[in-house]
C-alpha cells in the first residue's frame, strides 16, 4: 500500500530532485562566442518589459483615447441638460411669483 508522503518530506524530496538543475543554474552560460556581455544581458533584462509597455500602449492607447471623447461628449450633454433645467426653474418661478399676485 502506497503510504502518503508528509508536506515536510515531499518538499525534501524536491529539493533533492531539483539539486542536480539547480547546481546546472550555478555555471555561467557559455555561447559559441564565449560568455555573453553586458549588453546582451542589459538587452535580455529591459526588452520583455519594454515590449509589455508597447503591447500596453498599443492596445490600450486605443481605448483610453476612445473613452476620453465619449467622457467630452457625455459632459456635453450634461451642460444642455443642466441648462434645460434652469430654464425650466427659471419659467417655474416665474410663473409662482406671478401667480401669488392678487388681481387689481
Amino acid at each position: 500500500m502506497i503510504k502518503k508522503l508528509s508536506f515536510k518530506h515531499r518538499v525534501i524530496t524536491m529539493a533533492i530532485w531539483l539539486a542536480p538543475l539547480l547546481a546546472r543554474a550555478q555555471e555561467e552560460p557559455q555561447g559559441p562566442n564565449g560568455p555573453p556581455s553586458m549588453w546582451a544581458n542589459l538587452l535580455w533584462t529591459v526588452l520583455p518589459f519594454a515590449v509589455i509597455a508597447v503591447l500596453f500602449w498599443f492596445f490600450f492607447g486605443r481605448a483610453w483615447r476612445k473613452g476620453r471623447s465619449q467622457t467630452n461628449e457625455f459632459i456635453a450633454t450634461q451642460r444642455e441638460h443642466y441648462q434645460r433645467q434652469e430654464q425650466l426653474l427659471e419659467r417655474i418661478a416665474r410663473a409662482l411669483e406671478g401667480h401669488g399676485k392678487d388681481p387689481e
